[in-house]
């Protein structure tokens, strides 16, 4: 994730919605009761039930892995990340859709509200990334 800032914003935006992805799948798994690896990929790959992040998204939301907040802030993250993924021509987080979700995320809003009460600690975040 560190290495997020150094990238392009195309790259950014799709690999941290992949490293997203990868651990809501990871989250989801861990409560399986069949952990085998057929059952795995015939959940998470191909048209899978849960082959999209926006189905990963729901069931964790679903089943309490997270919380509607943060619910939010992935729907938001994957909206970005189709962004990138589907301009006809290239963009950057300054796009004025892309920098509306970005500013709409709880989380970043979080970190800087948390750097600017403990500023002995504070976090510094990548430029817009």
């Amino acid at each position: 994730m560190s290495e997020l800032g150094a990238d392009t914003d195309i790259a950014a935006a799709i690999v941290a919605a992949a490293i997203l992805e990868a651990h809501l799948e990871r989250l989801i798994s861990t409560r399986f009761f069949d952990k085998s690896s057929e059952l795995k990929s015939q959940l998470f790959l191909n048209q899978g039930p849960l082959a999209s992040l926006h189905s990963k998204i729901l069931v964790a939301q679903a089943f309490g892995f997270i919380t509607s907040v943060m619910a939010a802030d992935m729907h938001s993250i994957k909206l970005i990340r189709n962004a990138f993924a589907h301009a006809k021509t290239p963009i950057s987080f300054d796009n004025e859709f892309v920098a509306k979700e970005v500013e709409n995320l709880k989380i970043t809003t979080a970190i800087r509200d948390s750097s600017l009460k403990h500023k002995d600690r504070a976090v510094k975040l990548p430029r817009k990334k």
